[in-house]
């Protein structure tokens, strides 16, 4: 540990070779060595690291080593994102088998917190290899904290303002700059086929109903035939400027939006619900939020689209123990459940499907 921090580490690391070259340590202090030199050149030590799974004194060791020189991040400046997962993987093993140090363990949440202030493509990927890792579900709490900042550093990252030339094409009805000229676009849209379902002189309402042979609306047609439904209207009026509207767009994680609406390298997802489904008030934080808009082609804009079908049998919901009586009811709670950054990323459209009165 001194030497790490006070010498030159070319010599640092002929000296480490030279020691583990010759041989002869025990097992744990061959795990000192090889964790000084992964430090030092991690692609040289990759695969001895590894290797220390199956040592159960080289990983108690690793763990000392890690705890005794209150491992500073300078100790890993050197590292590409994809370095941490060997050495956040092999404490999370020396974990399980004999437990770790206060210091230890928070030396490790320090390695976690690195790659969260990263915002390469890289350090996204190696935080999706440590979220599948089980040595490293000690640290879940880190690894959700660590994605969502790396996710916004990403995004800012990639973010590029639109030039004069691109704005204008904008402002004058032509194709989206970025991800939130998209989501902007499909808002408006999205609105506008709203409008037109409540009042069309056709009733399009009846499209999103099972109806009898009387052409009356009986029961609210499934979430998938709904999504179907509006998606065709929506790719018609999308289709003259280019842009792609499909159903079910994957996502990070292999996670899958309803709507995925696609252009120039941007993408926003439409997460769907019908008024009565179960997790009407929360999904658009637990599925749209924390599954879709963090994909960095989304910029973390993203459209949360419910269908209200009234206080019809069947289709009726609360929210803690409140009843909504209209459609602009439920946009307004949805509305009131986000905060101010996420009001500016997050539109919420309602379509009003009920039977008149």
């Amino acid at each position: 540990n001194a030497a790490l921090k006070c010498c030159d580490w070319t010599a640092v690391h002929r000296v480490i070779k030279d020691r583990i070259g010759r041989g002869g340590q025990g097992a744990g202090e061959r795990g000192c060595w090889l964790a000084a030199g992964y430090l030092v050149a991690p692609e040289r030590y990759r695969e001895d690291l590894r290797s220390l799974a199956d040592d159960e004194e080289g990983l108690k060791s690793l763990a000392m080593f890690v705890a005794a020189g209150r491992f500073p991040r300078e100790f890993t400046q050197g590292f590409g994102p994809g370095d941490f997962v060997p050495l956040v993987s092999a404490l999370g093993e020396a974990l399980r088998r004999d437990g770790l140090t206060e210091r230890a363990y928070w030396s490790t949440t320090d390695l976690i917190a690195t790659l969260g202030g990263d915002p390469s493509g890289a350090a996204t990927e190696a935080i999706e290899e440590l979220s599948r890792v089980c040595d490293a579900v000690a640290w879940g709490p880190a690894l959700t904290d660590a994605k969502e900042r790396q996710a916004r550093k990403r995004r800012e990252h990639e973010y590029r303002h639109s030039d004069i030339g691109e704005v204008v094409q904008t402002l004058d009805k032509g194709t989206p700059a970025n991800a939130g000229d998209l989501a902007a676009l499909v808002n408006h849209e999205l609105a506008d086929l709203s409008g037109r379902t409540r009042d069309g002189s056709t009733s399009p309402w009846r499209q999103y109903w099972n109806l009898d042979g009387y052409n009356r609306a009986m029961h609210p047609r499934p979430e998938n035939a709904c999504r179907d439904t509006i998606l065709l209207h929506l790719q018609e009026r999308l289709e003259r400027l280019g842009i792609d509207a499909q159903r079910e767009g994957p996502y990070a994680d292999d996670k899958r939006s309803d709507i995925r609406v696609s252009f120039g390298g941007f993408n926003v997802p439409v997460e769907i619900k019908r008024s009565c489904h179960d997790d009407l008030w929360t999904a658009v934080h637990e599925q749209l939020i924390a599954k879709y808009t963090r994909d960095p082609g989304a910029a973390g804009y993203g459209i949360y689209l419910v269908f209200w079908f009234g206080d019809t049998e069947k289709c009726t919901t609360k929210c803690s123990g409140w009843t909504p009586e209209t459609a602009e009811d439920v946009k307004l709670k949805i509305q009131e459940s986000l905060d101010g950054r996420e009001q500016r990323l997050i539109s919420v459209c309602v379509v009003d499907v009920s039977v008149p009165q």
